[in-house]
């Protein structure tokens, strides 16, 4: 399954997520969610930075992050005090978009 050939609304679909849950939209692609602990990001471009900041935390700090096509992990780090999540993809080539990032984890806004 190569899901960078797919359409944003076709992987929504594909596997029943969710809408948004922040109240931003950002400039390197879209969050969707499934359930309570998983989010996908979707890039179609890196931050300027590569580092993408999601205004949420995860409970006890336990967070897994993973690019979807080849599970090849993703380094993640939390500030809890400012409640947000750091996701580093400066390493990331997005040749091909978009590219889908999964983070498991009981998160909360």
């Amino acid at each position: 399954l190569i899901l960078v050939k797919f359409k944003p609304t076709k992987i929504s679909r594909r596997f029943s997520l969710g809408g948004n849950s922040f109240d931003e939209e950002f400039n390197w692609g879209r969050v969707t969610r499934k359930g309570e602990d998983k989010l996908y990001l979707i890039l179609y471009s890196k931050p300027e930075n590569g580092i993408i900041e999601l205004p949420c935390s995860f409970e006890k700090k336990m967070v897994k992050a993973h690019m979807l096509h080849n599970k090849e992990s993703i380094k993640t780090t939390q500030l809890k005090a400012q409640n947000k999540c750091l996701i580093d993809v400066s390493s990331i080539c997005i040749e091909q978009t978009p590219v889908v990032i999964k983070l498991k984890g009981k998160w909360k806004l």
